[in-house]
């Protein structure tokens, strides 16, 4: 009795693994795509935003489930990726047979999502990658906009050339309803703290996408005199998330969101102003660890530390040390980990500072000017500076700011300003097909 269920569990082993493989095979049949390289890709699926993916399939999740450990060691090892950004649809793909030199993740230069009455959703989407081991990738991609009303659409890949790589048909997993929108008449006035801004209308202008809107705004100061604020972002969005410069023309009502803020060189009120004073110079491999920290309009800033040409690393949060290597210097940033914890390293060839601050919001815009001891601008490397948010940030603070700075041997103190650029976002619910209906001008 036990002989014969344990040939029937095999054969329905067998059973299984063929029907696997089969699906396997009618699948990549149709989505495929060989690569210059050698290398093979396969389209698995689209997942939301959040949501993350795993390399296994169904039937090896069976097995497992369902017979014993020893039959079932060949079965590959469960890699998950979650390149999650709530909005956007992630594509997920795995890529086979890579050569050993081959060390670039995406293959991909330009994506269309392609809607049924044939607008296209360009997107230039960066990537995400793990490892599978045995030469194979996981790695995925976002479409940021595509017709999200489909229970499915065609997806163009292009390469770096602007080739046509690949088209997929592509279910979407999160179809759902959708806000209905009324639009207003032109001009629209809307009030945000203290500031009037009047939308008269758009003008309409092409390009190789098909084309794009400027707003035509009046800006007014509510205290009787002329505002300070000028108009700096402009975008359209649609009921369903989509968001961009230009949207499709099935969507009855979009969305004109318009962002104002002071040009970086106006004059600044001094609430919203801030400086770090450093009264001396570290030398090659030496670090000053500041950890001085102060408010500017309200958001919390801390300079970390501000150190010489070299090598300056930070274990655990707590203890600083630098040193300048008897070798050529590179410039970046990286972490390790280990049994005695985490630390954090920064290398450079030129003297740099590390602000921290707290997280400043959707429309503040944050501006560093670094002057010398007689007020003279000091000027920047172009190497990592910039800032990154993500772990090795200790609450408050939510973003890290690297500048490394070119000093001559006359610059004996610095001045680091801070300022804090606070936009004001207004919105405005719009006809599409006005907007269309415009005639074409040249930018």
């Amino acid at each position: 009795m036990k002989t014969s269920r344990r040939v029937l569990l095999l054969l329905g082993m067998v059973g299984l693994v063929m029907g696997g493989y089969v699906f396997l095979s009618k699948h990549r049949d149709a989505q495929d795509l060989i690569l210059s390289d050698g290398s093979t890709v396969l389209f698995l699926g689209a997942v939301p935003g959040g949501t993350p993916y795993s390399s296994e399939e169904s039937w090896h999740k069976f097995l497992r489930q369902h017979v014993a450990r020893k039959y079932v060691r060949w079965l590959p090892p469960v890699r998950s990726l979650n390149c999650g950004s709530l909005g956007s649809l992630y594509l997920y793909f795995r890529r086979f047979n890579i050569p050993t030199n081959q060390q670039r993740s995406a293959f991909w230069g330009r994506v269309e999502a392609i809607e049924a009455g044939g607008y296209t959703y360009s997107n230039s989407p960066g990537s995400c990658s793990s490892s599978l081991g045995n030469q194979e990738k996981l790695l995925s991609f976002s479409l940021r906009n595509y017709p999200r009303r489909q229970s499915q659409f065609p997806v163009v890949i292009y390469g770096d050339e602007q080739e046509e790589l690949v088209r997929l048909m592509v279910k979407n997993p999160g179809t759902t309803t959708f806000p209905e929108w009324a639009a207003e008449g032109l001009p629209i006035t809307n009030v945000v703290n203290g500031t009037r801004l009047v939308l008269h209308g758009f003008k309409r202008f092409q390009n190789n996408y098909g084309g794009f809107w400027r707003p035509q705004v009046q800006i007014e100061s509510l205290a009787g005199k002329e505002s300070p604020l000028k108009l700096r972002y402009f975008s359209f969005e649609d009921p369903t998330g989509n968001k961009g410069a230009s949207l499709s023309p099935s969507e009855p009502v979009w969305k004109s969101v318009i962002k104002l803020y002071r040009p970086k060189d106006s004059e600044f009120p001094e609430s919203m102003k801030g400086q770090f004073v450093l009264a001396e110079i570290p030398s090659q491999g030496q670090v000053f660890p500041r950890q001085e920290v102060m408010k500017v309009g309200g958001l919390g800033m801390r300079l970390l530390f501000f150190s010489g040409p070299g090598v300056t690393t930070i274990s655990n949060n707590m203890s600083f040390h630098a040193e300048f290597p008897d070798r050529e210097l590179g410039s970046g940033s990286w972490t390790s980990s280990s049994g005695t914890g985490r630390s954090e390293s920064w290398e450079s060839n030129h003297h740099y500072l590390v602000i921290e601050t707290e997280d400043p919001g959707l429309d503040v815009e944050l501006l560093f000017q670094v002057h010398d001891q007689d007020g003279l601008p000091v000027e920047r490397a172009n190497q990592f500076h910039g800032y990154r948010g993500g772990g090795g940030l200790r609450p408050p603070y939510k973003r890290r700011y690297t500048f490394p700075l070119i000093l001559n041997e006359s610059v004996s103190a610095l001045n680091v300003e801070c300022t804090i650029n606070r936009g004001e976002s207004f919105e405005f619910l719009v006809n599409s097909s006005d907007l269309f209906a415009l005639s074409v001008e040249n930018p």
